[in-house]
């Protein structure tokens, strides 16, 4: 519609604003004009109107997607990741995202579509024009590349640390009872202006790049176009172009301006989309290794018999320095057990071997005699209950906290596991094993 503008003009320039022309031509080329502009502002309103929709429900289907797909990996996985980290990537990142999808990409496709047909069109009208015009475009690309390759790194840069000052942020909060006891807010605040202060710094690098590549995209053509107004003169001067068609070249050279001015910002934008792609992927391509066999075992009926035969494990970054080795013990149907020892001396780490929040590197652990690797990981969850030492309190209600272990189902006597510590004289645990209803419980 934009590219249609310049072409009345011309019309208008050659045909009417003579001597001799009809007056009415004007009013008769206004009102064209006029219908040309509300047609594409009415395009505009319903492109923002389609598109916001198929965005946001990808944006919230990718979300999701994080989201389930965290709640099936590995503790060992979380150890690893900051919490900052995955909410950056499942919040800011996820939203460059949907706004590419929602404006960038489109006006990448509007924008390359206006440049090309606009220059398919100056080239009909004038080719020497348009030559000078197009020469522009060269050191344009040459310098593209080298931009692209210097805001990728920068942006990537700016998006982990806008992660880990989240981490930084997450976890002062989380342990503000501790920083107020020990007195270590001052240091605590000077920690996170130094992040702060880093992100910053990256940021304005970032900008400088931009706004150097948004110099040279809008420097170079209005050169070129000064230029061709020199030459589009003479050309009218003797006669190779008309009024019209030099009116009508500038006005699409005007409308192709805007574009390229704006494609700085379109290229910033998927460079930042694609980095924001890359760290989603990063945790989207983590594999979880604790799965449920092809053909799990469901027995409706266990006793519960608890055995480690020689249970060794070692954390995935450390796989030469196992924590427990050679583990040998069996606890009964029934049977209290307290596991006594000092800190790490992996008494939690043995704890949590049997709901398979980690799986043991040698050995086996069995119930009855079945491996725990032969049941449904989301079954043998179900019926080990397990009192952590640390609290965490989700965002909901007191009931909703307190009944978060609580299971509905069949009542099967399945073994439930409870595990407390006290702070004594020396850190104690205790494992307690029962038959009962999941009423009860």
């Amino acid at each position: 519609m934009a590219l249609t503008i310049p072409q009345v003009l011309r019309v208008l320039v050659n045909e009417s604003l003579k001597p001799g022309g009809a007056s009415d031509a004007v009013w008769t080329a206004a009102v064209v004009i006029l219908v040309l502009g509300i047609a594409e502002a009415g395009l505009v309103a319903l492109r923002r109107q389609f598109v916001i929709n198929p965005a946001t429900t990808v944006e919230t289907r990718m979300r999701v997607s994080l989201y389930g797909h965290l709640q099936d990996l590995t503790v060992s996985f979380h150890d690893r990741w900051g919490s900052g980290q995955l909410l950056s990537r499942a919040m800011t990142d996820l939203n460059f995202l949907r706004r590419w999808m929602a404006f960038g990409a489109i006006m990448l496709v509007v924008t390359t579509l206006t440049v090309v047909i606009g220059i398919v069109v100056m080239f009909s009208m004038s080719w020497q024009l348009a030559l000078i015009f197009l020469a522009a475009a060269v050191p344009i690309m040459a310098y593209g590349f080298r931009f692209r390759t210097r805001f990728s790194k920068v942006a990537r840069r700016s998006q982990d640390q806008a992660g880990d000052l989240a981490t930084t942020v997450e976890e002062s909060v989380h342990g503000i009872r501790v920083l107020k006891a020990f007195g270590r807010s001052r240091e605590a605040l000077e920690n996170f202006n130094e992040q702060a202060e880093e992100l910053r710094q990256t940021e304005i690098v970032k900008a400088k790049h931009q706004a150097t590549f948004t110099m040279v995209v809008t420097l170079l053509p209005e050169l070129a176009l000064g230029a061709g107004l020199v030459v589009g003169v003479m050309l009218c001067a003797s006669g190779q172009l008309s009024i019209g068609a030099l009116v009508a070249f500038f006005a699409t050279a005007a409308v192709i301006a805007a574009p390229v001015e704006f494609s700085g910002m379109l290229l910033a934008m998927a460079l930042t989309a694609k980095s924001a792609v890359d760290r989603h992927f990063e945790v989207m391509d983590s594999v979880n290794t604790i799965t449920s066999p092809p053909a799990p075992r469901t027995p409706s009926l266990l006793l519960g018999a608890l055995s480690f035969k020689n249970a060794t494990f070692a954390f995935e970054d450390a796989p030469d320095k196992p924590i427990l080795k050679e583990i040998n013990l069996d606890v009964r149907p029934g049977e209290t057990m307290a596991l006594v020892g000092i800190t790490g001396s992996g008494k939690s780490a043995l704890i949590q071997l049997v709901p398979r929040l980690f799986d043991v590197t040698g050995g086996s652990i069995t119930i009855d005699g079945v491996d725990l690797r032969e049941f449904d990981v989301g079954v043998l969850r179900r019926v080990v209950g397990v009192a952590f030492e640390d609290t965490t309190l989700f965002s909901s209600s007191v009931r909703d906290n307190v009944l978060l272990g609580h299971r509905t189902g069949p009542r099967q006597p399945w073994m439930r596991l409870w595990m407390w510590r006290r702070r004594t004289s020396r850190t104690r645990c205790r494992m307690a094993w029962t038959r009962s209803s999941a009423r009860r419980d």
